[in-house]
This record gives structure tokens, C-alpha cells and sequence, in this order.
């Protein structure tokens, strides 16, 4: 396999490696020592980890700090991605 693989973080994921008090922590933690590409998120999931994290002492400044230091890259969703899958999940 050639070029870099990416590993996309979702809200657990997040609140996971930036909150010790957490049931994922240990996990997250282990689990991002063995990335080897790129990391990505989205901000439906910045904006959720951020939420959950506000109630963690030192938890939001954690998540900025790794967000401002580019560990994990934040890629917008192109409009049609948000309304294809708003149709997909109307259907639920």
C-alpha cells in the first residue's frame, strides 16, 4: 500500500484522549501511539467532544491544544455530503 493511511476520530474517540477521568482513556491513548497517518475529524465532532469536554477539569484546553497543534486535522463536509445523508437518515 502506498501514501499515508488516515485515521478519522470520532466523538469518543476525542473526548477519549483528552479527558484521564474517561472510560476510553487508556485505550484512546494506546491506540493513538500506534497511528502512523494523518488523523481527521469533523466539526459536528469538535463541536460534541467540546460539549462533553466542558464538564472535565483541563478537558476543553486539551482538546484546543490538540486541535491548534494539528494532531488531528478538522475537514469541513462539502454541502452535498450533509444532504445526502440528511435524506439517509430522515429515513430512520
Amino acid at each position: 500500500m502506498t501514501g499515508k493511511l488516515t485515521t478519522l476520530f470520532d466523538t469518543t474517540a476525542l473526548v477519549g484522549l483528552n479527558s484521564a477521568t474517561d472510560q476510553h482513556h487508556e485505550k484512546a491513548i494506546a491506540f493513538s501511539k500506534e497511528i502512523l497517518g494523518r488523523c481527521v475529524t469533523s466539526w459536528p465532532v469538535v463541536t460534541e467532544a467540546d460539549y462533553l469536554l466542558a464538564k472535565v477539569n483541563g478537558g476543553r484546553e486539551a482538546l484546543r491544544k490538540a486541535l491548534l497543534g494539528c494532531e488531528v486535522e478538522i475537514m469541513d463536509l462539502p454541502l452535498s455530503f450533509l444532504l445526502r445523508h440528511s435524506v439517509r437518515l430522515s429515513q430512520f
